[in-house]
């Protein structure tokens, strides 16, 4: 991978203690942090490992996730129900381009349930979109190379 100037700041260390920066205690210290980091990273990845196999060896989990079939059909119904509103109906017949509202009876009817349809549609996303983005988190938290603080709390 190809480091960026924003993402590493050690040359401004430099630049600002000069060679002093790279005392033999500040060696010891990167190697512990890494060799702390790299634990901690198996730790956390051994246990989220661990659960999923654990889960997916499970026959209760199983039986959960069949007794949820109706949920998830429910829930892409919405999604695409959602879909085919905001695609079709609303920009056709209910709101001009400007986000004037042309048909009003037609609005007072479709704003709650379009409210309550985004409300389970987006709250669901979250929770799906945590999940994906677990293994990034992972990774990138647990990188040493890189901060994520500013360039001022140095």
């Amino acid at each position: 991978a190809i480091m960026r100037d924003e993402d590493y700041q050690g040359r401004a260390l430099v630049k600002q203690s000069g060679p002093v920066a790279f005392h033999p205690m500040w060696g010891t210290y990167t190697a512990g942090a890494l060799v702390g980091n790299c634990i901690m990273a198996f730790a956390v990845i051994a246990g989220v490992t661990f659960i999923c196999c654990l889960l997916l060896s499970l026959p209760q989990f199983w039986s959960v996730v069949w007794k949820a079939r109706d949920w998830w059909t429910l829930w892409t119904l919405l999604y695409c129900t959602r879909f085919a509103i905001f695609r079709w109906v609303v920009p056709r017949y209910v709101v001009t381009m400007r986000g004037n509202v042309m048909r009003r009876r037609v609005w007072a009817l479709l704003f709650p349930a379009l409210l309550l349809l985004n409300f389970v549609v987006g709250a669901t996303s979250g929770v799906v979109r945590f999940f994906v983005m677990l293994p990034f988190m992972l990774v990138r938290f647990f990188r040493v190379d890189l901060t994520f603080l500013p360039a001022g709390y140095e």
